[in-house]
C-alpha cells in the first residue's frame, strides 16, 4: 500500500482505507456522465468502473494518537439502496 502520510507543522496525519472496491461512478455521481469520468483515467477500472475507496485518518501529534473515521454519510432514499446493493 503506498504511503499516504503528510505533516503539518509537528503534526501527521495517515490516509487509512477501510475499503477499495470498483463500482459504477453513477451509484454516487447520478448525474454524471461516462465521458466526464473518463478524464480521469487514474481512477477508471475498465470502461465503465472507478475505484472508490472509504477510509479514515490517524492524526498523531506529541505522542498522542487519534483516529477519525470519516464515515459513510447519510444518504437518503434510492441513493441508499443503490449503494447498500453493492455492499
Amino acid at each position: 500500500m503506498p504511503s499516504h502520510n503528510v505533516s503539518v507543522g509537528n503534526v501527521e496525519l495517515v490516509s487509512l482505507s477501510d475499503v477499495i472496491m470498483s463500482r459504477s461512478p453513477f451509484l454516487a455521481f447520478p448525474h454524471t456522465t461516462i465521458e466526464q469520468w473518463q478524464e480521469y483515467p487514474e481512477l477508471m477500472v475498465g470502461h465503465d468502473e472507478i475505484t472508490h475507496r472509504w477510509g479514515s485518518v490517524a492524526i498523531r501529534s506529541s505522542g498522542k494518537l487519534i483516529l477519525v473515521d470519516t464515515g459513510f454519510g447519510r444518504f437518503v432514499g434510492t441513493q441508499c439502496r443503490r449503494v447498500w446493493q453493492v455492499l
